[in-house]
């Protein structure tokens, strides 16, 4: 990157007066424009000082590189002016700057005020393999109790939602039901507010599940509306092929034009439309424009065809069979409810939250009942000149209401992202949030109005992947598909960096998925695709400097490696005669480490029962089934650790254990990671048993972790 900021970075950086978007395209040198930003600020007369900004980032990793990234900046202006004692007390406050994630921060501010939430301040943040046994425990007593009363209400639900052999569909629809609602600031309101059906509806699309259908229709409807009159343009340009398919198309696209006025009268008006009238004459015409014509002429009618099956009703026959299930959702939503309600109670009982019972306590904190910021957000909101976001585009809604109740009405917030690199609305992330002030921002708005900046010049990536990447998704991206139109605004612009040679192509490929809807067979037919397009290119003659391509010349990137789709492309390129080497980022995956895993983590935290089993399962300790059920027996009320501590007092392996535990357990923070693992392999002998390669591996893992300033089991 040059050392000039361009015009779009400078103004990104000076901005003040009002909130600011800065839309980052992928290499636009983001990290820099924030530094940069946070030193023109800090530095200029009678600025803040560096921890009275915020900075909320996606992960600790990102927020240890920005605050490294700033030390840096420091350091590198005190050389220049090693007088300057405004520069000499920012770096002395780094370390105090408030960069975190958003989970981090809002831990720090329940802790702070656990007083007023009525919790403790010295809970824990509970990890995945304890979730999972709470949330079990939880699910099997409240489908227990639910049984044991069976009501009509639940009756009906079992009935619709069991298979007969186990609840599992039950339980997995009041599970993912709970876990949605997570993503809503106050999800038992939304939850009541829904209890007894929609009354009041006269058209099936004032109902939510109504009305999302006809959204689904009108985004289906406008993409091959689109579609079809690109087709509509390639028909016009053969003369044989107007005079055949020109009247047919012109019909659709009226009739499709009908069918979007009618999605916005509601329902009925959707369903007295009639279908969509797709005719055409025969035209013998094998020209690329006119088979492509009618490949689109086939994918619009089938998508109508498809639309056609949701409106058969009109409201009156919808609402009534509405009515009809209501004692069916009715009780599935108060069975969410009283889940949420018996985790909040488990939870409390072992003193842990998840991060999302955190951010619901924040809200408490922060929002009042009419969605005004509380006092004490407005303390908090008095602390931070500026809160700047990383990575908007995968904020939910719950954490954009926490940004604005702490900033001063929304004046002092700096937005940074790209929705087109948003990936995670399987955790509820909201990419909307970012399109709606994408959309409604202006580039070049009044003073102390909301600001909008693009950053689109590509720092990293040569020309000809930038103009492959921008003919991909112009085609590709609209609002129907990735929410958003790809135009001359979003795509990415080169810097001039030579582009080696040009001539090498860039190049997609597509081929035919398996009917099957199982994903392994489908990992399968693209990976047998990968392997035999290697194998073209590994036999085309084709040269590198001057030799013949070889298999160490290409590289198969893929978004994860965890098994078992590593293998799966391994053994297809190997099928093909093509040596393969994996490369793996995650720790070896042997038993042995995964026991030392295991071990690390009770030693860290006991009271974790999948972990805990599995270390006193393993040859550590060598505990059978009928041992553990036996521990379990002596307390089937608490956790497995509470259930050990009650067997120690009359067997002897379990008190043989849980002294080895507690004196490791008191050993760990003054020997730290490296010493410890050497002290667990040394006293079980387990490095000699196993001969494995990877706990070699673990311990060089554990001397760089530690080398790098890590602390603790979990750093």
């Amino acid at each position: 990157m040059p050392d000039e900021l361009t015009s779009a970075q400078r103004a990104a950086v000076e901005h003040e007066g009002g909130a600011l978007l800065i839309a980052a395209a992928a290499g636009s040198g983001k990290t820099r424009v924030l530094v940069e930003r946070l030193m023109s600020r800090v530095t200029a007369p009678d600025g803040p000082d560096i921890d009275d900004f915020l900075v909320i980032t996606f992960t600790r990793a990102a927020a240890a590189e920005l605050r490294e990234r700033i030390s840096g900046e420091l350091v590198r202006r005190l050389a220049e002016e090693p007088s300057s004692r405004s520069l000499r007390r920012q770096l002395a406050l780094v370390s105090r700057a408030h960069i975190s994630t958003i989970d981090a921060f809002c831990s720090e501010i329940v802790r702070a005020n656990a007083h007023l939430l009525g919790i403790r301040p010295d809970f824990r943040v509970a990890d995945e393999s304890e979730t999972g046994v709470i949330h079990a425990r939880v699910m099997a007593r409240l489908l227990e109790d639910r049984y044991s009363a069976m009501t009509p209400a639940f009756r009906a639900l079992a009935d619709v939602m069991s298979t007969g052999k186990n609840d599992e569909s039950l339980e997995k629809m009041i599970e993912d039901t709970y876990g949605a609602l997570q993503s809503h600031a106050y999800p038992r309101r939304w939850i009541e507010k829904r209890l007894g059906g929609f009354p009041d509806a006269k058209d099936a699309s004032e109902t939510p599940w109504g009305e999302a259908l006809i959204a689904y229709a009108g985004r289906r409807n406008a993409s091959a509306l689109r579609r079809l009159s690109e087709a509509r343009t390639l028909v016009a340009c053969d003369e044989k092929a107007e005079k055949q398919y020109g009247p047919g198309f012109d019909t659709a696209i009226e009739d499709m034009e009908a069918y979007s006025a009618a999605l916005e009268k509601g329902w009925d008006a959707v369903c007295a439309l009639g279908p969509i009238r797709f005719k055409v004459g025969s035209v013998r015409n094998k020209s690329p424009e006119i088979e492509a014509a009618k490949r689109a002429w086939d994918a619009c009618r089938e998508t109508h065809k498809k639309l056609a099956e949701l409106f058969t009703a009109p409201s009156s026959v919808v609402l009534a069979e509405m009515e009809k299930t209501n004692v069916v959702t009715d009780e599935l939503l108060r069975c969410v409810l009283d889940y949420g309600d018996a985790l909040d109670e488990e939870k409390k009982r072992r003193n842990v939250l998840e991060f999302g019972d955190i951010l619901h306590l924040a809200v408490r904190l922060l929002i009042d009942a009419d969605g005004a910021p509380t006092d004490r957000a407005r303390d908090i909101a008095d602390g931070f000149a500026e809160i700047l976001v990383d990575e908007y585009q995968d904020v939910s809604g719950v954490q954009d209401m926490i940004f604005r109740a702490i900033s001063k009405e929304g004046k002092n917030l700096v937005f940074v992202g790209d929705v087109k690199q948003s990936i995670y609305r399987f955790r509820l992330a909201d990419p909307t949030i970012f399109l709606g002030k994408y959309n409604a921002w202006k580039d070049d708005p009044a003073p102390g109005e909301p600001r909008r900046i693009l950053l689109s010049q590509n720092f990293r990536s040569r020309q000809g992947v930038l103009d492959a990447v921008n003919d991909v998704f112009s085609r590709i991206m609209s609002p129907e598909l990735g929410e958003m139109e790809y135009g001359e605004a979003e795509a990415l612009v080169g810097s001039g960096k030579p582009d080696g040679d040009p001539e090498k192509p860039f190049e997609l490929l597509l081929f035919d998925a398996p009917e099957r809807d199982e994903d392994e067979i489908k990992r399968e037919a693209e990976a047998a695709a990968v392997a035999s397009r290697v194998r073209r290119l590994l036999d085309s003659g084709m040269e590198i400097d001057g030799r013949p391509v070889e298999p160490s010349d290409i590289a198969v990137l893929m978004q994860f490696m965890k098994s078992p789709r590593g293998e799966i492309f391994a053994a297809a390129l190997r099928r093909e005669g093509i040596p393969v080497v994996m490369l793996k980022d995650e720790a070896p995956d042997e038993p042995a480490v995964a026991a030392v895993l295991s071990y690390l983590s009770v030693i860290d935290n006991p009271r974790q029962d999948v972990e805990l089993i599995a270390v006193m399962r393993s040859p550590f300790f060598g505990f059978t089934s009928d041992e553990l059920a036996a521990v379990r027996a002596a307390d089937r009320e608490g956790d497995f650790y509470s259930a050990l501590s009650v067997r120690a007092r009359e067997d002897a392996k379990c008190a043989a254990f849980m002294r080895t535990l507690g004196r490791l357990r008191e050993a760990a923070p003054e020997l730290g990671l490296e010493r410890l693992l050497r002290l667990i392999y040394d006293e079980s002998g387990i490095l000699a048993a196993s001969g494995s390669g990877g706990l070699y591996a673990l311990l060089d893992a554990a001397r760089a972790f530690e080398a790098r300033g890590g602390a603790g089991l979990y750093g």
